[in-house]
């Protein structure tokens, strides 16, 4: 299974949103509001998660799209995300053994 297949072709094309925070600022202060909103995120899903509310799934979304844009700040291209897709499959795998 092709890691297209799984989150569709254009899954999560954020380069638009790098280039408009890079406009915007150097790239220490690029790294670290990502890290904030990734930990708030984090904070915030956990409470949705101890309420069960619904709207969890749209702060997971924000936080696959903020670990995105912040692997691709830090130079890694598409096919780091398909290897690492590899390694989370056979992880799993060999989990389920």
């Amino acid at each position: 299974m092709s890691v297209k297949r799984i989150l569709g072709e254009n899954f999560m094309d954020v380069s638009c949103l790098i280039e408009l925070e890079k406009k915007g600022g150097n790239a220490k202060e690029y790294h670290d509001f990502l890290m904030f909103e990734l930990q708030k995120h984090l904070v915030e899903i956990n409470e949705l998660k101890d309420s069960k509310d619904p709207h969890i799934v749209n702060e997971a979304a924000d936080l696959a799209i903020l670990a995105k844009m912040l692997a691709l700040s830090e130079g890694a291209d598409e096919s780091v995300f398909s290897d690492r897709f590899e390694k989370f499959k056979q992880n799993i795998s060999s989990a389920q053994k």
